[in-house]
């Protein structure tokens, strides 16, 4: 153990430039955020870098004065084996943190380590994930959050982080884009029905009358739908026909306005996705639905907020879940287009009753 893991107080003392290196993918980079400005509150005399895809920068909102962002042109300039020597004297840090533990991520840190910068990787837990998909989460041990993982390797550099805190973003960009303000009473709820692969979507039919049952039983509540632009049309048939329902794809609201709207919601609904996590890192609760993957695997929605609730619907009584680990493979129960068993068992009934859980902050 170094000195400055030891006694990690003396390290803000230093004037140092910590790097910290998450390339991808958007959740994992949401997860990391609030760690990372924590970070920046406990040690305000560090210099705090993210080092991302020029994708994610945008995730930083509101920095804090000593956190600045890097972008990693993986295209580019930073292209290739010489494109990573680059990147390292661009990083130009006297402590890496690498929370990413790809081929890209080992060759900056060992180009680092030769010029004597201190480097520490987090645990990508790989054999833990390898039992998880191979036995089933009823039998095989749960691998632990993602997030503690990040802490305990930016601690092993010297930098222990107290609470986490939601990350700030200004809430005025939601109504430069056309999002009238929130009323006196007024319940607003997230959804995203999307997700990168199909074994994790919900049914969006199934959604949709979750959606009817809420708005049927909340009179004050306003549904606001999240999607990705090209997902803008699809979430207008889904709107369709309902009451208090608003299409946020396709507003331009970027990063930034979608966060600081996710702000302003009592749930977020969403898959085992990006959004979940945008959601959980700006300190609102969510409701997330799971099928192919499982929270077992470490990606559960983070808490930085004291009374922020996460409900987690999934059907625990399969012993073949999860398939894989990020929800990459098809579902070998059933055949394409198919709904698998595991997002059978979770009935709009369900949906609807948890988020009813967390406005109204009651058991479900």
């Amino acid at each position: 153990m170094t000195d400055a893991a030891r006694h990690p107080e003396t390290a803000a003392a230093r004037p140092v430039r910590v790097a910290v290196m998450r390339l991808s993918s958007l959740g994992d980079v949401a997860m990391a955020l609030p760690l990372l400005y924590a970070a920046c509150r406990d040690y305000p005399g560090v210099t705090f870098v993210l080092v991302t895809k020029k994708a994610f920068a945008g995730l930083a909102t509101e920095k804090p004065q000593n956190l600045t962002v890097l972008v990693a042109d993986t295209k580019g300039r930073h292209k290739g084996p010489r494109g990573l020597v680059q990147l390292a004297r661009d990083i130009d840090c006297d402590v890496f943190v690498d929370l990413h533990d790809v081929l890209r991520s080992k060759v900056v840190r060992n180009l680092l380590r030769m010029g004597r910068t201190r480097v520490t990787v987090f645990d990508k837990a790989r054999a833990a994930k390898r039992a998880l998909t191979a036995r089933g989460a009823a039998r095989a041990e749960a691998v632990s959050p993602t997030t503690d993982r990040y802490a305990r390797a930016l601690e092993k550099a010297g930098y222990r982080v107290g609470e986490l805190c939601p990350l700030p973003v200004d809430s005025t960009l939601p109504a430069r884009h056309g999002i009238p303000a929130k009323k006196d009473g007024e319940k607003w709820v997230g959804m995203a029905p999307s997700a990168a692969h199909p074994a994790k979507v919900y049914p969006t039919e199934q959604l949709r009358k979750a959606a009817g049952k809420l708005l049927e039983q909340n009179p004050d509540l306003r549904i606001f739908l999240f999607g990705g632009k090209n997902e803008a049309a699809a979430l207008g048939d889904f709107a369709r026909g309902l009451d208090r329902v608003t299409v946020v794809a396709g507003r331009d609201l970027g990063f930034a306005g979608e966060m600081a709207l996710m702000a302003d919601l009592d749930a977020m609904v969403s898959m085992d996705s990006g959004n979940m996590h945008l959601a959980a890192a700006t300190g609102t609760s969510t409701v997330s639905i799971w099928g192919a993957t499982h929270p077992a695997a470490g990606f559960g929605p983070v808490v930085c907020r004291k009374g922020q609730r996460h409900i987690l619907l999934q059907d625990n009584s399969l012993d073949c879940r999860p398939c894989s680990i990020f929800g990459n493979k098809p579902c070998h129960r059933v055949g394409e287009g198919t709904v698998p068993p595991c997002m059978q068992a979770i009935t709009p009934d369900m949906i609807a009753d948890a988020v009813n859980a967390v406005i109204t902050r009651r058991q479900p």
